[in-house]
C-alpha cells in the first residue's frame, strides 16, 4: 500500500506544512495566527500518532479522550502541552481582542511547547515514515 493512502502520511504532511508556515511567519506582528498554526501542527501530530493505534478523532472532545486513553505515555506533559495550544488557538479564534492579548510571551510559550514536545515527534515520525522535511 502506498504511503499516500495512509492517514498517518496525510497528517504528518499537514504537520510539516504547518511547521514550515509557522517558521516563515514568526516575524509577523499577528502572533494570534501563530497560535492557530502551532495548534494545528500539534493536532496533526496527535492524529498521526492516533492513526498508528487505529484511532480517529471525530472532534476536539474525542481527541482529548483518545489522547488520555492512548497517548499518555508519549511524554509527561504531552496532554497538558496540547491543551495549552488548544486554549491559545481557541482564544486567538474566538476572542474579539485576541490581537491585543497575544505578545512575545505567548509566542515564546508556543515555540517552547512545539520545540519541546511536538516537533521532535514530528521529525521522528516523518523519518520513520520515509518523509523528507525540507
Amino acid at each position: 500500500m502506498s504511503h499516500r493512502g495512509s492517514n498517518k502520511y496525510h497528517h504528518l504532511n499537514h504537520a510539516i506544512r504547518s511547521k514550515q508556515l509557522f517558521d516563515r511567519l514568526q516575524s509577523t506582528k499577528y502572533i494570534f495566527w501563530l497560535a492557530i498554526i502551532g495548534f494545528y501542527l500539534a493536532l496533526h501530530v496527535v492524529d498521526a500518532l492516533l492513526s498508528d493505534r487505529n484511532q480517529v478523532a471525530r472532534n476536539h472532545k474525542s481527541r482529548f479522550q483518545l489522547i488520555r486513553a492512548h497517548l499518555k505515555h508519549v511524554s509527561e506533559n504531552f496532554r497538558a502541552d496540547y491543551k495549552t495550544l488548544f486554549n491559545l488557538a481557541y482564544d486567538a479564534r474566538y476572542e474579539a481582542t485576541s490581537y491585543l492579548i497575544f505578545g512575545e510571551q505567548e509566542l515564546e510559550q508556543i515555540k517552547q511547547i512545539l520545540d519541546d514536545t511536538f516537533i521532535p515527534i514530528l521529525l521522528r515520525e516523518s523519518k520513520n515514515a520515509g518523509i523528507r522535511i525540507n
